[in-house]
């Protein structure tokens, strides 16, 4: 059954253009305030021109602290990010779920230069933000770019021991010859989701067996799995497009669904219950690292696990954040959120025994 809150994906065109409205606005941004504060960064940018050397950016160049400093004394990265949000805020449509990567890791306008793409390397935040306030197209394309990092997810079978072992756990008796539903919660822009379609049908569910819901609380991530749509990277959109053609093919797009959820406060869907949640690359990491916040999580998803159900999770987060939120703290607040947690290739594994 198709819920109204559903997001089914196509990846035509047609459906592409037709959908854009609702994420993110077309025409010109540049209201009273937007106007203001491109001017005010036009005239910081110009005492800075007057103070520095230039030519000053290059996109190969090595960003040492004292440029950093230098810049930031002349171009505080605060207004420049007040600035972006206030175009955002007027770009999107939907409320984001949070500040877009490169902003809320960036220290200064010289790290945030190299952690965009070239189109928008210009370092002029005044002369970019005006460009981007008045042109839909690249604003558009720039959203995208800021949202769709190419280091936050975008690889498909990003953990194959995980699928190696959850396609052996869904061949035991209990699963086989019936009808399965599975959650991917906080699926970014819908890798993992389709690789999860792809691993029931190796496990032998034809696509009538089975339902699949994808989430997350990230508007233009869900806009991105629904469409396989990634304008500010044609590359990527070949690349994801030509993997999953074969879902296509046999049907299985068909059992997939997309929604908006926050992992911090999941939906009720009616009371629905899965076979098999897969929450990877979240838990432990920037994003959700404190205990409160890890216990929410996981208890919201333990409750909607059925009989037997089994609950996954992984990460690649490097060593920094291993240490922040180690294995066993995932285990224990698993363990007390009613899992029985066990040896699964990688990541965290728990099954729900009542």
């Amino acid at each position: 059954m198709i819920e109204p809150s559903d997001h089914i994906p196509a990846w035509d065109s047609e459906a592409i253009a037709a959908s854009l409205p609702y994420l993110a606005t077309r025409g010109s941004l540049l209201d009273s305030e937007l106007a203001r504060r491109i001017e005010r960064l036009g005239e910081r940018f110009a005492v800075f021109l007057t103070t520095c050397p230039t030519p000053w950016w290059t996109a190969d160049l090595a960003v040492t602290a004292e440029m950093e400093i230098i810049t930031e004394t002349y171009l505080p990265f605060a207004e420049i990010a007040s600035a972006v949000t206030r175009l955002l805020d007027l770009a999107l449509c939907q409320q984001s779920g949070g500040l877009a990567p490169p902003l809320s890791m960036a220290r200064s306008w010289l790290d945030l230069l190299r952690r965009l793409p070239p189109p928008f390397q210009d370092p002029n935040p005044a002369r970019l933000l005006n460009r981007l306030a008045v042109d839909d197209q690249q604003r558009h394309r720039f959203i995208f770019a800021l949202y769709l990092p190419p280091h936050f997810g975008n690889a498909f079978n990003r953990y194959p021991r995980q699928a190696a072992f959850l396609k052996e756990w869904l061949t035991t008796p209990e699963f086989v010859n019936r009808p399965i539903r599975c959650l991917d919660a906080a699926c970014g822009s819908g890798e993992g989701t389709y690789d999860l379609a792809r691993l029931l049908l190796k496990a032998g569910y034809p696509p009538t067996a089975f339902m699949i819901h994808g989430t997350t609380h990230e508007p233009v991530e869900l806009f991105a799995a629904t469409h396989a749509f990634f304008p500010h990277d044609e590359m990527r959109q070949g690349r994801f497009r030509r993997h999953n053609a074969d879902l296509h093919q046999r049907g299985a797009v068909d059992r997939i669904r997309f929604r908006s959820e926050d992992l911090l406060q999941p939906a009720d869907w009616g009371g629905a219950r899965y076979d098999v949640i897969v929450c990877n690359g979240i838990l432990g990491g920037p994003f959700i690292n404190v205990r409160k916040d890890l216990e929410r999580a996981i208890e919201g998803l333990t409750r909607r696990l059925a009989p037997r159900g089994i609950f996954l999770a992984a990460n690649r987060f490097h060593q920094g954040w291993q240490k922040v939120v180690p294995d066993a703290l995932l285990q224990e607040i698993a363990t007390r959120a009613g899992l029985t947690v066990i040896t699964a290739g990688e990541g965290l594994a728990g099954f729900r025994s009542e």
